[in-house]
């Protein structure tokens, strides 16, 4: 351990790709998922595995569809206490927000059921 390894200069070359790949992504919208998985691969075997400052696990995690259920609820409890309030304007702006999403709510008598769309 007396060698110098220089990790902060290994830290800034994780930092500078991640810097490259979100202005990659900023300017092309069409990115297939294989470029994704590669970044996460790189960044789990560096910054992860070696340097130790993320924890890629935990953010699977985070991607859990059972938390976007649950925050599609939420959503939907909101736009019900919206309609209620007569406040349509933001609850049909809720509606649009996530339809633009991939999410289309279905409103009934029983209350308001929705799907996503492929």
């Amino acid at each position: 351990m007396d060698d110098d390894f220089n990790t902060s200069q290994g830290i800034a070359v994780v930092f500078d790709f991640v810097k490259y790949v979100n202005k990659i992504i900023a300017e092309n919208e069409n990115i297939g998922p294989q470029f994704y998985a590669e970044v996460k691969r790189f960044l789990k075997e560096t910054a992860e595995e070696i340097f130790g400052i993320c924890n890629l696990s935990d953010a699977a995690k985070k991607n859990d569809p059972s938390i976007e259920d649950d925050l599609i609820q939420l959503m939907l409890k909101v736009r019900d206490k919206l309609k209620q309030e007569k406040n349509f304007v933001l609850a049909d702006q809720i509606r649009k927000d996530l339809n633009a999403m991939g999410i289309e709510l279905k409103d009934s008598r029983e209350g308001t059921a929705y799907n996503r769309r492929k």
